[in-house]
């Protein structure tokens, strides 16, 4: 299936969310499936590579060339953040081929999911439509 860079940025971190603060079911396997797949796709190590080598190369330095992070985050310029948000949109827009080969029938989907969450993971462990259309009630 092919999905955007962000798309799959977004999955895999509410994906590691769910994996580090949930306790073991019936999506703990198809998640850790997925995201080691998705951790071996070299074009999302290529892409997070690029973004990396930006922000070192383009962030503020201080003495000696020595990078300024602060609060885990890189500093930077307003002109090279502005550079940074510009190429992230562009990268974000990058389309990747993901073949997952598991997915968690709608019936076995923990309720207790946020709608935040179950939109990340739809399309990589979760069906396309998560919605049988014949329990959809029609709106007036």
């Amino acid at each position: 299936m092919i999905k955007t860079y962000k798309e799959v940025s977004e999955f895999k971190v509410a994906a590691n969310a769910y994996l580090n603060g949930m306790a073991k079911d019936a999506l703990y396997i198809p998640l850790k499936r997925a995201v080691k797949k998705i951790d071996g796709i070299t074009k999302m190590e290529t892409i997070e590579d690029e973004l990396e080598d930006y922000r070192i190369k383009n962030c503020i330095k201080g003495d000696k060339e020595a990078i300024i992070y602060k609060d885990n985050q890189y500093q930077f310029t307003a002109e090279a953040m502005i550079n940074l948000k510009r190429l992230l949109k562009q990268k974000d827009k990058e389309e990747i081929e993901v073949e997952l080969d598991y997915f968690v029938k709608i019936k076995d989907i923990p309720s207790t999911i946020p709608a935040s969450w179950r939109r990340r993971f739809e399309g990589f462990i979760f069906p396309e439509e998560l919605t049988d259309p014949e329990e959809v009630e029609e709106v007036k």
